[in-house]
Protein backbone atom coordinates (compact mmCIF):
# COMPACT_ATOMS: atom_id res chain seq x y z
CA UNK A 1 0.00 0.00 0.00
CA UNK A 2 1.64 3.57 -1.11
CA UNK A 3 1.03 6.10 1.48
CA UNK A 4 0.40 9.80 0.64
CA UNK A 5 2.91 11.91 0.75
CA UNK A 6 2.02 15.64 2.38
CA UNK A 7 4.06 18.45 1.14
CA UNK A 8 5.34 20.59 3.70
CA UNK A 9 4.35 23.81 4.66
CA UNK A 10 1.11 22.88 3.17
CA UNK A 11 -1.84 22.95 5.23
CA UNK A 12 0.20 24.04 8.25
CA UNK A 13 -0.41 26.71 11.04
CA UNK A 14 2.73 28.51 10.22
CA UNK A 15 4.46 30.41 7.45
CA UNK A 16 8.44 30.99 6.41
CA UNK A 17 9.69 34.60 6.84
CA UNK A 18 12.57 36.02 4.92
CA UNK A 19 14.01 38.55 7.04
CA UNK A 20 16.42 40.36 4.26
CA UNK A 21 19.02 42.55 6.19
CA UNK A 22 21.58 41.46 3.38
CA UNK A 23 22.55 45.69 2.78
CA UNK A 24 24.84 44.42 6.39
CA UNK A 25 26.54 42.01 3.82
CA UNK A 26 29.88 44.30 3.21
CA UNK A 27 30.39 42.18 -0.32
CA UNK A 28 26.81 43.02 -2.81
CA UNK A 29 27.97 39.68 -4.61
CA UNK A 30 28.10 37.77 -1.13
CA UNK A 31 24.81 39.29 -0.33
CA UNK A 32 23.03 38.03 -3.19
CA UNK A 33 24.43 34.33 -2.98
CA UNK A 34 23.65 34.49 0.87
CA UNK A 35 20.07 35.24 -0.33
CA UNK A 36 19.98 32.85 -2.97
CA UNK A 37 21.12 29.61 -0.78
CA UNK A 38 18.74 30.70 2.04
CA UNK A 39 15.53 30.88 -0.21
CA UNK A 40 16.99 27.40 -2.23
CA UNK A 41 17.64 25.41 0.85
CA UNK A 42 13.92 26.52 2.14
CA UNK A 43 12.21 25.57 -1.08
CA UNK A 44 14.10 22.70 -0.85
CA UNK A 45 11.21 21.05 1.17
CA UNK A 46 8.70 24.02 2.18
CA UNK A 47 6.37 24.45 -0.20
CA UNK A 48 4.59 26.63 1.26
CA UNK A 49 4.01 30.86 0.80
CA UNK A 50 7.19 32.57 2.12
CA UNK A 51 6.76 36.33 3.43
CA UNK A 52 9.96 38.94 2.52
CA UNK A 53 10.42 42.37 4.63
CA UNK A 54 13.15 44.34 5.43
CA UNK A 55 12.51 44.29 9.11
CA UNK A 56 10.88 41.75 11.56
CA UNK A 57 7.87 43.58 11.74
CA UNK A 58 7.90 44.01 7.86
CA UNK A 59 7.27 40.16 7.86
CA UNK A 60 5.66 39.53 10.87
CA UNK A 61 2.73 42.17 9.13
CA UNK A 62 2.99 40.03 5.86
CA UNK A 63 2.22 36.60 8.07
CA UNK A 64 -0.82 37.89 9.78
CA UNK A 65 -1.91 38.17 6.05
CA UNK A 66 -2.10 34.17 5.70
CA UNK A 67 -3.75 33.71 9.38
CA UNK A 68 -1.67 31.23 10.91
CA UNK A 69 -0.38 30.89 13.89
CA UNK A 70 3.12 30.65 13.67
CA UNK A 71 5.87 32.63 11.61
CA UNK A 72 9.47 31.30 11.26
CA UNK A 73 11.83 33.93 10.58
CA UNK A 74 15.06 33.58 8.88
CA UNK A 75 17.82 36.13 7.63
CA UNK A 76 19.83 36.23 4.72
CA UNK A 77 22.33 33.29 4.99
CA UNK A 78 20.49 30.92 7.22
CA UNK A 79 20.05 27.70 5.91
CA UNK A 80 17.59 24.34 7.09
CA UNK A 81 19.21 21.75 5.81
CA UNK A 82 16.96 18.99 7.41
CA UNK A 83 14.00 18.68 5.53
CA UNK A 84 12.47 17.19 9.00
CA UNK A 85 12.69 20.26 10.47
CA UNK A 86 9.11 20.95 8.39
Amino acid sequence: MKTATRKMGLNRDYIIGLYDDSDVIPNPDAAKRSKELTEFFTRFKYFGPVVHGKSINEVLDKAIEHNVKYCIIQCVGHLIKEYEFF
